[in-house]
């Protein structure tokens, strides 16, 4: 019996459970390498990182995880200070996180003077520019304006500065 999530189930020789977790499993759609192992040790943070390893997340672990989301504090917040200042992003929705690199590098040039690099995308297959044909059928399926594409393609323009910030992600196909 194999129960290594990642191999595909056969269900003349896996369990059910092995079935089910397989099935669980291809739901995700993002997937996190940790490159270092990080110890908390904020004793609240610790204690909900172990009812969810278990679980058994209660009632005052979402209390304590709602304190965090911006738009539920009364306070008056100055973003352009620690920790805020370097925060980081986490959002499910693609729209934001663009907007957000947007306005961090423009603030981020404005700030240290540095200055603006606006890069156009070129679509290639196989390293090759692609033929009017095909440029065709890529814009004819980028219905709703010039510079929106599906939410799984690279944006037509990029922005960059040097010593800006970035995140680098990798998609490994199974």
């Amino acid at each position: 019996m194999r129960d290594a999530l990642y191999y595909p189930i056969n269900p003349l020789r896996d369990s059910v459970l092995s079935q089910i977790g397989r099935t669980i499993y291809e739901e995700f759609s993002t997937v996190v390498n940790l490159k270092q192992q990080m110890r908390t040790t904020d004793p609240v943070w610790h204690e909900f990182l172990q009812h969810l390893r278990y679980g058994q997340v209660e009632e005052k672990d979402l209390k304590m995880l709602r304190t965090l989301i911006i738009g539920n504090r009364e306070e008056t917040i100055d973003y352009s200070t620690e920790p805020w200042k370097t925060a980081t992003l986490v959002t499910p929705r693609h729209a934001v996180r663009t907007a957000w690199n947007e306005s961090a590098v423009r603030k981020m040039c404005r700030e240290t003077g540095q200055q603006l690099f606006i890069c156009e995308a070129k679509d290639t297959i196989q390293g090759r520019p692609l033929t009017l044909r095909e440029q065709y059928c890529l814009e004819s399926r980028h219905k709703g304006g010039r510079n929106k594409r599906r939410a799984k393609d690279l944006p037509r323009m990029v922005e960059m500065a040097i010593w800006m910030e970035v995140m680098v992600t990798k998609r490994t196909l199974i």
